[in-house]
């Protein structure tokens, strides 16, 4: 990682070196900006997201950050904050060391806070084994969706397969989700 000079030489004012970019509302001084989010980003990067504005976004810093969201032609949107890189004095902005001190944790380990990752996680994957029952359930099996068809699946999946609640796909899923159903003795719909 950069020195906390180096970074600041090379961030200061870094919005000058986009190409076809216009920052209409740009404030003045000397600013820098740091997209951490954009409208594809996966779960590390909204939550590194929110670590950085949690971090970023107080009283302490003021002015000197402000969280900021700009149209894309490639990606929908990007989000992050524009900060003030040096004061009046030619100082480097105590905002400004803050974002350098996020910067070197994520280069060191990549996710800012592993609780709040597992917990989006757990959250992702169980939405995301509900649609799949619910889905299921609705093209091949009698009985309608509900939270305790959820909760029994959910525990099956746990006790008889449960690698597959980690799997992002829902191909991968499927084959669990009907043996499950049908191991618990709802009816298909053939």
């Amino acid at each position: 990682m950069l020195t906390l000079e180096q970074y600041a030489e090379e961030m200061d004012n870094n919005h000058r070196q986009f190409e076809s970019f216009g920052w209409h509302d740009r404030p003045e001084g000397r600013w820098c900006l740091y997209y951490t989010v954009n409208r594809d980003s996966d779960r590390l990067a909204r939550v590194n997201h929110e670590v950085f504005e949690k971090e970023l976004m107080t009283e302490q810093f003021g002015d000197d950050v402000r969280l900021e969201r700009h149209a894309h032609w490639a990606v929908g949107w990007i989000q992050g904050f524009a900060i003030r890189v040096r004061d009046d004095s030619g100082s480097i902005t105590p905002a400004f060391t803050k974002l350098h001190e996020l910067v070197s944790k994520i280069e060191d380990y990549p996710i800012l806070d592993e609780y709040r990752y597992s917990e989006v996680e757990c959250d992702e994957l169980a939405e995301d084994l509900a649609s799949c029952i619910e889905a299921v359930m609705r093209n091949h099996f009698a009985e309608e969706f509900s939270d305790e068809v959820y909760r029994r699946v959910d525990e099956w999946i746990q006790k008889n397969d449960s690698g597959v609640y980690y799997e992002e796909s829902w191909c991968n899923k499927e084959p669990a989700v009907m043996r499950a159903l049908d191991e618990l003795g709802y009816t298909r719909d053939e």
